[in-house]
């Protein structure tokens, strides 16, 4: 028999950027903690650091700092929850491989991360290692994205130690609420971008190749891109507007005041831009999203009607056409973007998260 008291656990999340971070106050907001707490579950939370900090001494003490108070909590809790690929969810679990970390369950939420390729690269090799034997020391790893689910289950990169399930992400109603209340403050006030345009916004799992190529397809279109990773080898079209990468208040001017957002995915990602995907859909802004199995499952509804417009990832003149198809008829847009609003409301929301993730939380405690 389990010693876990599955009527009154307390979990502990482990951030892995401090709360503030861009302002996305994104999982486990004050919203899901009020859900969980209902249900009897406690929320304790310790906070890593940013992965792109300078190494500093002050940057060292605190990595320091963060690690001491991980192992000190861990302990003194039934289930510790990380978040995606990052420094704190490596140092769980190699708490865990070490022997440090005893006594609670391992649960892993928004895991996206695919073996790199080449297959025979030190990369790869070396990020196949850390999977097995790192993240294969969690008890449940929650995906995203249903692909990456079932290809980690299927081709067994994580061992035979972790379960694993598919977890979408969700908005919560009062970071929806403000979002719409941005989209009021906002419209019609950009003098940066004046007239329509088309935006893209974002740094990792990009396809601005793409996107430029399909640009310069329709010099008579503007689009504006803020991203601060652009190839260096990448030729701007005339028509791009290359937007500094700073303030989010910056970013969510741009966004609500575009005529459509762009997210290029290159073949092969299943999911990327899903804040910016639910960060539109609040603001009531339609999508063009690449069409990849990973988006799929948040912008198809089961009747299989699309909350964005799709194009074929990799494909500029496609990507083209769907753009040229939403300048003829702006109008077709309407039913798409209150698709993208009733699924926010429904199936994205922090009720909807909670009713997913606490079956999971309690299999996974009382295992």
């Amino acid at each position: 028999m389990s010693s876990y008291n599955i009527s009154a656990m307390v979990l502990l999340f482990v951030n892995w950027w401090p709360e503030d971070h861009f302002e996305y106050n994104w999982h486990l907001n004050p919203e899901q903690v009020a859900l969980l707490a209902r249900r009897g579950i406690e929320l304790r939370r310790v906070t890593g650091y940013a992965w792109n900090e300078p190494w500093t001494w002050k940057f060292l003490v605190g990595r320091v700092r963060f690690i001491r108070d991980l192992l000190r909590k861990a302990n003194e809790v039934d289930v510790v929850v990380t978040h995606m690929d990052s420094f704190p969810s490596r140092i769980v679990g190699l708490g865990r491989s070490l022997r440090v970390i005893r006594r609670p369950k391992l649960v892993m939420v928004d895991y996206w991360l695919h073996p790199s390729t080449p297959r025979f690269s030190l990369r790869r090799v070396a990020k196949e290692l850390v999977i097995r034997h790192v993240y294969g020391k969690f008890d449940l790893v929650l995906f995203d994205t249903l692909p990456g689910e079932r290809e980690f289950r299927e081709e067994g990169y994580l061992g035979r130690g972790a379960r694993t399930a598919f977890l979408p992400i969700s908005l919560s109603t009062a970071k929806r609420q403000h979002l719409a209340e941005e989209r009021a403050r906002v419209e019609g006030s950009s003098r940066t971008f004046e007239g329509p345009y088309y935006f893209a916004a974002g740094n990792s799992n990009r396809d601005y190749n793409t996107l430029f190529v399909a640009a310069a397809l329709l010099p008579q279109i503007r689009f504006v891109v803020m991203s601060s990773r652009l190839p260096d080898d990448l030729a701007t079209p005339d028509n791009v507007i290359l937007a500094e990468w700073g303030l989010y208040s910056e970013y969510l001017e741009i966004l609500g005041n575009a005529r459509a957002a762009v997210i290029p995915m290159p073949p092969g990602v299943e999911a990327a831009g899903l804040r910016t995907l639910f960060e539109a859909w609040a603001m009531k802004v339609p999508t063009i999203v690449a069409d990849c199995d990973g988006v799929r499952s948040y912008v198809l509804n089961d009747a299989g009607d699309p909350a964005a417009f799709l194009y074929k990832a990799g494909d500029a003149d496609s990507l083209a056409a769907v753009v040229s198809s939403l300048e003829r008829n702006v109008c077709q847009c309407d039913a798409v973007v209150e698709r993208a609003a009733a699924r926010l409301t429904d199936e994205f929301s922090s009720d909807a998260y909670i009713e997913r993730l606490v079956p999971h939380l309690m299999s996974t405690a009382s295992g």
